[in-house]
């Protein structure tokens, strides 16, 4: 008789009980399938109604199921020691804060779109410190690169660009780094004291400047018109800076304003209109050089003088010489003269006819005696 011995559903032979066993053994194989199944379901009490799938998803089971569902993160709350990818769209309807608790110092969250990629031209950082909250503009490596803006638990912000700092706010107020432009005017409001009227421009009334409270001098606070800058408010502060000293109107015929001291070259150009010419200017500008070639300027007008010579020159021969005017013509050549010093009858010297420039001319040598001799003389131009 082929009858095997088994406690559990795995020990059953398949090919038992074999085609020539008596009958007689029969009860045997059944009280030993009734023995394997009650031992290998001992706990089983009921119907089971899993399918073979459903049970099938046991298989990967690597402890006990309700140990590890303990282990998991509840949606009410908890903490996350590794790292947390989502693969979707993260969306809620508190605030911010309430959702994300970045904890420990230097910790940095980074922003990326569908496509896995970080979000905003040259990335993007966030990084929280032990004091404050700081931006970054990352590279592609991710190491943090110029900061954008730093928020501080209780002192206020700082915001840059290109790394540098460009506006700060704090318990007293707000502190610019650069230059201050607005298309709208300041409100006269902030100009009621010296600390904030930068300059006339932002006072809406001579109400706020006719009083020395508000000026340097008394004698330029008549009128908003002449409290045109920083340079007459009461703060040093505001005055020690020449960058504030240019603002301001330039000046009319019927307005004042600010004007600055012109250069030589713009005062010998004398085109500008918002500009003044110094004594010292006008020396430059009328100055004349009193030597055999020299110049000098005359209203509008610019004159050239000078002396010129030849080496010996044959009978009967001529001679072209250049000159430099020793002060150029801004304009054009007017006119001009030569006239040679004689050595005898039959010499003489002029202008070459075309030959003028802003800059210079060439003088005409011509010697009809029978001898050789070397001939000078003097020239003079005008031009402007």
């Amino acid at each position: 008789m082929a009858l095997e011995s088994a406690n559990y559903v795995a020990g059953l032979v398949e090919t038992n009980p074999i085609g020539n066993d008596q009958r007689s053994t029969a009860d045997d194989h059944l009280r030993l399938i009734k023995r394997t199944l009650k031992n290998s379901f001992p706990q089983v009490a009921s119907a089971i109604s899993a399918t073979s799938a459903e049970l099938n998803f046991l298989m990967s089971a690597s402890a006990n199921l309700q140990d590890q569902l303990n282990a998991k993160l509840n949606k009410a709350g908890g903490t996350v020691s590794g790292s947390l990818q989502v693969v979707d769209v993260i969306s809620a309807s508190a605030a911010f804060a309430d959702i994300v608790n970045v904890i420990g110092n230097n910790a940095q969250v980074r922003l990326r779109d569908a496509d896995n990629a970080v979000v905003g031209a040259g990335n993007f950082a966030i990084k929280a410190g032990s004091t404050s909250l700081v931006f970054y503009s990352a590279d592609d490596n991710w190491s943090l690169g110029p900061k954008i803006a730093e928020l501080f638990h209780s002192a206020g912000a700082v915001f840059y660009f290109g790394g540098a700092e460009r506006l700060r706010t704090n318990a007293e107020g707000v502190k610019v780094s650069g230059i201050v432009s607005a298309t709208t005017g300041i409100s006269a409001v902030y100009a009621n004291s010296s600390s904030f009227s930068v300059s006339a421009n932002h006072a809406s009334s001579a109400v706020q400047a006719n009083s020395a409270v508000f000026a340097t001098q008394a004698g330029f606070a008549a009128s908003a018109n002449n409290c045109l800058s920083a340079a007459y408010a009461a703060s040093a502060g505001f005055a020690a800076q020449a960058t504030y000293a240019d603002q301001g109107p330039s000046p009319t015929t019927t307005q004042t304003g600010h004007m600055r001291a012109a250069t030589n070259d713009e005062a010998s150009a004398q085109s500008s209109t918002n500009i003044a010419i110094t004594p010292a200017n006008l020396a430059t500008i009328l100055a004349m050089t009193k030597s055999a070639n020299g110049s000098m300027r005359i209203g509008d007008f610019i004159l050239n003088w000078g002396s010129v010579s030849t080496s010996a020159m044959g009978g009967n021969t001529t001679r072209a010489v250049a000159v430099t005017f020793s002060r150029p013509f801004p304009h054009a050549y007017l006119c001009g003269g030569a006239t040679v010093t004689l050595a005898s009858y039959g010499m003489n010297m002029g202008i070459v006819d075309a030959s003028e420039t802003t800059t210079g001319m060439n003088i005409f040598f011509g010697n009809g005696t029978g001898g050789t001799f070397a001939l000078s003389g003097k020239w003079w131009a005008l031009g402007y």
